[in-house]
């Protein structure tokens, strides 16, 4: 058992540690979940994965398509989570520019990338997850992400892996039940 207890403080102080450098932390943790090369494999033609980090008020975000992978790191991102948020909840009248202005945190240097896309899974994280990202409003189309995509929402790349190959094991079913 003290060796037990000594493993389990070594590993307590090295996440300490990482999370001192919280984009540092964020990949290390995402890459020892996921190998982003089979992500890739499972991925359909025109078809992204976009997931999320939240640290308090900085945003890290991951963009993953077939041929290549994006980071992005956005510092203050709270404020315009709520206020999207408040303004959706509330069906105010400033809801397209607030969700103008969270579409430019979360997506806005990867909107080139994402203009072929068909279909984006989103693997949100903290208060994100009260976000409805079809209604984020891009600023250089003028439309809105569900005009754009198909939007599908996943708790965690492991189940989304998981799912597909779920999905290729039973192959093509002829029924529905």
């Amino acid at each position: 058992t003290d060796s037990l207890l000594n493993k389990r403080f070594e590993a307590f102080e090295i996440s300490y540690q990482l999370q001192n450098d919280s984009l540092q932390y964020w990949i290390k943790k995402n890459e020892a979940i996921q190998n982003y090369q089979v992500i890739q494999d499972n991925l359909q033609e025109n078809e992204g994965m976009a997931t999320f980090y939240l640290n308090e008020d900085q945003l890290f975000g991951l963009l993953i398509l077939k041929d290549h992978v994006l980071i992005r790191k956005q510092d203050s991102v709270t404020e315009a989570i709520n206020q999207f948020y408040r303004s959706i909840k509330t069906a105010r009248n400033d809801w397209k520019e607030a969700g103008t202005r969270l579409d430019t945190l979360l997506f806005g240097s990867w909107n080139k990338e994402m203009s072929g896309l068909d279909h984006l899974v989103i693997i949100p994280d903290g208060e994100l997850n009260q976000i409805p990202f079809e209604a984020l409003f891009n600023p250089v189309n003028k439309r809105l992400l569900v005009e754009e995509m198909a939007v599908s929402y996943h708790y965690s790349v492991w189940l989304w892996q998981q799912g597909r190959f779920d999905h290729k094991a039973f192959g093509e079913m002829n029924w529905c039940g």
